[in-house]
């Protein structure tokens, strides 16, 4: 105990309470016995009780001591602070704090002395020292420190070792150092987070530092995190300090900001607010009418996502350009937002400033890229006499106008909904936002980089690879970036990387890796399973907002690119199947000319597309392993069949139409018609495809019988393909059953036995069996007559 008591700045002195007259000393460090002035070697229980008694002095030892017992009765906490003068001692002034600590082995006293008079020397010298010049250039690369909140003791791990005179450990900081460090305008709020009365446990400041050494003052942002104890009772603060800018560097800011809009040219928010503000206070709200327009570009984000930021810009530049012609010289144009503008029309009627806004939405919405505006317009002195009062209600009104599908241009009315009575709207808007899946064990870290981003980003977070997983799966399609830490419990960050890019086959998130155990092979490793940027801790918040912000545009970007590319491609494919639409359309229709032509019954061409259907499927049934053909194939089939007879429109009309039995010569022209069909398919369809195919294959090859005895080319078995087996088949039996130009037809019975007999050619044993298996289908077709 005494070594950790040493490494404290400031004197700690232990004691045991005995009984009401008694004390023990227990022990003490180095500090103490320098500042009392006693020889620790010969220190006595005696001798302790002495110290004390002559350091409080007999007032303020006899009222301690009252209360301490009193609250040692009831088991009460209690704790004190004071200061005394010691005597013989230069008149040294001590500050003092005693705390009752109740131990398994009995109650303790603990006293505290600070040595105020090397305390201000030491302050003097850490202000000096390190607040003008270690500490802000520690603090623009983030500080963590450590606040200890019963000693009041601040720590910050400063690297710069060889400055020995500045402590790492900066004793009475709230007393002492913060009046230092916080300029007076903001003492209140930053003790008050360091006394623990803040309204959450965790949060961020952001604050003037105070002016020292003729230096400038600088503005800092303090992120921080309450460490509470089992009965919620605050033990520590542990944060980051940063360095947002030097006095300087935010006046040259706000002159910038008193300038135009870099990307319109019009004036921004801090200019045209300014303008406006100092018109209404110098008009007459007797004499004056001045209208104010505030002017909101409806789905914004989605121009920016489906055609990039680069189109955004223009869009919001194009505004800029339309609300300067269509407005006067003397009206005041702002831009206030990213895609919100203000207008301040001077000294006009109600009526024109209706008009101007709708013709500012006409022309807007007529441009070659339309642009659709939300407008809300107030009016002086009617809706209010000051700027912050006509921009509520004009944004009040805008805010209805974005609601409303037909009137884009309203004035307030006082009947307008305000924000605050669409929660459940808004709520939905936020659920929409895109994003940042934190992986992180340490809590702090996790909350640190939750505040630099939470801003523009939905945080998810997540202590492992495991709970990253489950996050992911109830936010899918919401996620656009995950930072991860590579060393974590449970399931580490490579673990994690790995099942995201190789098992899921997550590609489109990308992926920071913010870690300190990162070597240079694992580098390589964790590159080559699939991450986009690497940082390490201590990490700078600005940079991961800038990298974060940069990465997930730059994915956007690119899969704007792929949904570019999949809607050509799905155009192209409507493209297609509309030509393909129309080439069966046509071929229909030539199949259609060839059947009345041939002299046949109606609906040949149908019940053939029928048949094939049924037939296919119980083939499949029968003998899947061999005639493996997917229900898509089998439609395409069903379709091709309908060209079976293409060729025969090259066959002359007194051999089609002949009404008796066809002589060799004849006969020899009418197969010539399987060959004709293929050629003329390869001139009709454009596209190769599996259309294409089926319908050459069928118009070919529906003749070919299976032993080889068939027409064109006598392919034999398996080398004729099924469809055109299929279709051949089925066209014998249409033939016998609707009967031909020279034969009647036959009953079903009777065609179904001559097929299977083989009165017609040989058919497969497989194609047979499919056919017997469907006989009862065919009937109800045949009976129908298509």
């Amino acid at each position: 105990m005494e070594n950790a008591l040493s490494l404290l700045p400031v004197g700690v002195l232990k004691v045991a309470v005995i009984d009401e007259h008694t004390i023990k000393f227990e022990e003490g460090n180095d500090n103490f016995y320098d500042i009392v002035s006693i020889n620790k070697e010969a220190i006595s229980n005696t001798e302790i009780k002495n110290v004390i008694f002559e350091l409080c002095g007999e007032e303020i030892f006899n009222k301690e001591k009252d209360a301490i017992f009193n609250a040692l009765k009831f088991k009460e906490e209690y704790s004190s602070e004071f200061e005394v003068r010691l005597k013989g001692n230069n008149e040294k002034w001590v500050l003092v704090r005693l705390k009752l600590a109740y131990e398994e082995n009995g109650p303790k006293i603990i006293f505290v002395l600070v040595d105020i008079n090397k305390q201000k020397q030491v302050v003097n010298r850490l202000v000096s020292k390190i607040e003008t010049s270690k500490l802000i250039d520690s603090i623009s690369k983030d500080v963590q420190f450590e606040y200890d909140c019963f000693f009041d003791t601040i720590t910050i791990p400063f690297d710069e070792a060889q400055e020995k005179d500045i402590p790492a450990v900066t004793s009475d900081f709230i007393k002492y150092n913060i009046d230092r460090h916080v300029h007076l305008d903001y003492i209140t709020k930053f003790k008050n987070i360091f006394e623990g009365r803040s309204k959450s446990d965790k949060g961020s400041f952001e604050y003037r530092g105070s002016r020292l050494n003729n230096s400038e003052f600088f503005w800092l942002k303090m992120s921080y995190f309450y460490l509470r104890d089992d009965n919620k009772k605050l033990n520590k603060i542990i944060g980051r300090f940063s360095v947002i800018e030097s006095e300087k560097q935010a006046r040259i800011k706000l002159e910038k900001q008193l300038s135009l809009d870099p990307l319109t040219g019009i004036l921004n928010k801090v200019a045209s607010e300014a303008i406006i503000k100092e018109l209404i206070e110098n008009s007459n709200d007797k004499e004056n009418k001045h209208g104010l327009l505030v002017i909101d570009v409806d789905d914004f984000k989605n121009i920016n996502d489906s055609y990039g930021h680069k189109k955004g810009d223009s869009v919001i530049t194009l505004i800029a350009k339309t609300l300067d012609n269509t407005f006067r010289s003397t009206d005041i144009i702002g831009r206030i937002g990213g895609d919100e503008f203000i207008v301040f029309l001077k000294n006009v009627d109600n009526d024109i400033i209706i008009r101007k806004g709708n013709e500012l939405k006409d022309k807007l919405m007529n441009d070659p890229f339309p642009v659709s505006v939300s407008i809300g317009i107030s009016i002086y002195p009617n809706d209010g006499k000051d700027y912050i009062a006509l921009f509520s209600k004009a944004d009040i009104a805008m805010y209805q106008a974005k609601l409303n599908k037909n009137e884009k241009v309203i004035c307030y009315s006082g009947n307008e909904p305000k924000r605050e009575e669409n929660r459940e709207k808004i709520k939905k808007e936020i659920k929409k936002r895109e994003s940042i899946l934190i992986v992180d064990d340490e809590e702090l870290n996790r909350e640190i980089l939750k505040i630099a981003l939470e801003d523009e980003y939905n945080i998810l977070m997540a202590a492992d690879g495991e709970e990253a997983l489950k996050v992911l799966e109830e936010n899918k399609n919401k996620v656009v970036l995950i930072l991860l830490d590579i060393v974590m419990p449970k399931m580490d960050g490579v673990q994690f990387l790995t099942i995201l890019r190789n098992e899921l086959n997550e590609k489109d998130i990308p992926v920071i890796v913010i870690s300190a155990g990162v070597s240079e092979n694992m580098n390589d490793m964790i590159y080559q399973i699939g991450v986009e940027d690497i940082m390490r801790k201590p990490f700078d918040n600005f940079e991961v907002k800038n990298r974060a912000k940069n990465l997930i545009d730059l994915f956007k970007y690119r899969n704007h690119l792929v949904n570019l590319v999949d809607e050509q491609k799905k155009k192209i494919d409507r493209q297609m199947k509309s030509l393909q639409e129309s080439q069966s359309r046509i071929l229909s229709n030539l199949s259609t000319l060839i059947e009345f032509r041939s002299l046949k019954s109606g609906g040949h061409v149908n019940r053939i597309k029928k048949y094939v259907n049924i037939l296919l499927k119980a083939l499949v049934k029968i003998n899947n392993s061999k005639y493996d053909i997917s229900k898509e194939e089998i439609d395409v089939i069903t379709e091709a069949a309908a060209l079976h007879d293409l060729g025969k429109i090259a066959v002359p009309d007194n051999i089609i139409k002949k009404g008796s039995i066809l002589n060799y010569e004849e006969n020899e022209i009418m197969k010539t018609h399987t060959i004709q069909g293929a050629k003329f398919l390869s001139k009709i369809l454009e596209t190769k495809d599996e259309y294409y195919i089926a319908s050459r294959d069928i118009a070919l090859y529906h003749h070919e019988r299976y032993d080889g005895k068939g027409y064109p080319y006598g392919l034999k078995g398996d080398n004729i393909p099924v469809s055109a087996q299929v279709v051949g088949l089925i066209d014998v039996y249409d033939a016998l059953t609707m009967g031909t130009p020279n034969g009647n037809p036959i009953s079903h019975s009777k065609a179904s036995e001559m097929i299977i007999n083989g009165k017609y050619g040989a058919f497969s044993d497989d194609l047979i069996s499919a056919f017997i298996a469907v006989l009862d289908q065919f009937e109800k077709v045949d009976k129908s007559k298509s």
